[in-house]
């Protein structure tokens, strides 16, 4: 869809918000970690509906929308479908790097079920750059742009830096996205742990199929035959100036360790 096309659509939803549903799942990321394709592949399932675009971004830059706003972004549900069970999705990755949106989708949507796809942190970080270098985001190399974000962490933590804009936390915290475990921690007890799935990137794009599956099961919904072939939002690229960043790797030790004894996922 165009821009002009999703205002439109937004806009003519916002005016008829009676029936639109809000969400019983939400992927709350990480980028780069499948979270497009994993959506895709769920929205086709003959029991799920999902939001008329992936990034809803309600619960972190459009929060001032208010819930009219919200169910603005969700599909009207037909009355023969809401007779029988359904779950109802939306995917923002940026939900689970966000200080606010933990509370926030908690005051709202205490009972929703959550998927965090996690991604080594230095392969993560490196995909993030190039994604923003295919879009305009960020012209400095992997390496410089590893190193601004690694003092921003060393003195302030995975939080926004001071001064630093609200825009350059979003697309250029490289390094502070990969500390998957401060980041669960405003996720973990604030939502019950039936309700939190963790999944390893990695496993999702080795066998989508099944990693697929497994959602499906968290959800409570019968297993069909989903198009699982096709990867969105991927794009192949070279690592040779990527570079080891062996002080990056050492930082994340810790930090993995102690995901893998909440998760038990590792690298």
């Amino acid at each position: 869809m165009t821009r002009l096309t999703l205002l439109r659509k937004f806009a003519g939803n916002y005016l008829s918000i009676e029936g639109r549903p809000l969400p019983t799942f939400i992927i709350i990321g990480a980028q780069k970690g499948g979270t497009s394709s994993l959506f895709s592949y769920l929205s086709h399932h003959p029991a799920v509906v999902g939001s008329f675009i992936k990034e809803v971004q309600y619960f972190t830059r459009r929060y001032s929308w208010g819930l009219r706003g919200y169910r603005a972004f969700f599909p009207k549900v037909e009355q023969g479908l809401a007779s029988r069970p359904i779950e109802v999705g939306e995917s923002t990755p940026f939900y689970l790097f966000d200080e606010l949106a933990p509370a926030r989708i908690h005051a709202l949507l205490p009972g929703v079920k959550l998927i965090a796809m996690l991604r080594e942190p230095v392969e993560r970080a490196y995909s993030h750059h190039k994604h923003n270098q295919r879009h305009g985001l960020d012209k400095r190399s992997f390496a410089d742009a590893v190193a601004e974000d690694l003092e921003r962490y060393k003195k302030h933590g995975i939080a926004r830096a001071p001064g630093e804009s609200a825009v350059s936390y979003r697309h250029h915290s490289y390094v502070r996205r990969g500390f998957y475990i401060d980041q669960l921690q405003r996720w973990v007890g604030r939502f019950p742990a039936g309700n939190l799935m963790m999944m390893k990137a990695e496993d999702f794009f080795a066998d989508p199929a099944t990693q697929t599956a497994r959602a499906l099961d968290f959800l409570g919904l019968p297993q069909v035959e989903l198009p699982t072939g096709q990867a969105h939002n991927q794009y192949a690229y070279v690592k040779k100036d990527r570079g080891d960043f062996p002080e990056l790797a050492r930082l994340y030790e810790k930090a993995n360790a102690d995901l893998e004894k909440l998760t038990g996922i590792n690298w």
